[in-house]
């Protein structure tokens, strides 16, 4: 009398592990990209550095619109730099202190004009509000409202 081990019932059940040990790693590996693709595209998207479209409404000039420049300051994110500020030209730049989503603009001289003001970023990162303050030494103090949208 022949025993057989196995009998012709447990042959699916055979084959679908012997399938399951090369599909388990490409599974895997599908899930891995996935998860990292996903991570480089918020990491994109969560950083306020690039080129910013900017709109301001200024007591003495009007209506305005430009580009700025928004950058980390020493490689942390507690301090942004934002070139072109209040259209004063490139390399012309406003130190920005951010506690959450709240802005901070510390008086600061920019190009013999005193600044200050305060403002926030919007919860997707994709717009910020700045009202500020310029005296050019003229007496007269310009009252500023801008929005940098991305």
């Amino acid at each position: 009398m022949q025993y057989k081990i196995f009998s012709n019932k447990y042959k699916p059940i055979l084959a679908f592990r012997k399938g399951i040990k090369y599909l388990l790693p490409g599974v895997v590996a599908i899930v891995f990209l996935f998860f990292i693709s996903c991570e480089a595209f918020d990491d994109e998207a969560n950083t306020l550095e690039g080129v910013w479209n900017c709109t301001e409404n200024s007591s003495e000039y009007g209506y305005q619109a430009y580009e700025v420049y928004i950058s980390y300051l020493k490689n942390d994110s507690s301090q942004i730099g934002i070139d072109n500020f209040y259209n004063l030209g490139n390399g012309k730049v406003a130190v920005v202190d951010i506690d959450i989503w709240d802005l901070e603009l510390s008086t600061q001289t920019i190009d013999g004009f005193i600044i200050t003001g305060s403002g926030t970023i919007s919860g997707d990162l994709k717009k910020i509000d700045i009202t500020y303050q310029v005296d050019d030494g003229s007496g007269t103090i310009d009252f500023v409202t801008s929005s940098y949208e991305k």
